[in-house]
């Protein structure tokens, strides 16, 4: 009988995964991982948070920028096709 995972564990494995995947291109940029933060908000979910107004979304996202200001922000197009990449270009504007 095969194993099923239960959807809060495939949310789990992905997140893990997409973290992977930040970290290491981030170390081929040359960044290091003590200069990064993680808002765990859950994939494919930034752009309705930010549509919502979702007070925590907002508040994370505000208190990393003022914890560490940065001055450059890399962001991606607010014209993307990924939701969650157009919620981030939301949430930095």
């Amino acid at each position: 009988m095969a194993y099923l995972r239960s959807r809060a564990e495939d949310r789990r494995r992905l997140r893990a995964q997409r973290r992977a995947e930040a970290v290491r291109s981030l170390a081929t940029l040359g960044v290091d991982t003590q200069a990064t933060a993680f808002l765990a908000l859950g994939d494919g979910t930034v752009l309705s948070l930010w549509k919502n107004r979702d007070a925590a979304a907002l508040a994370a996202f505000a208190r990393e920028l003022a914890a560490w200001p940065p001055t450059l922000l890399v962001l991606p197009s607010g014209h993307d096709r990924h939701p969650d990449h157009r919620g981030v270009f939301a949430l930095a504007q």
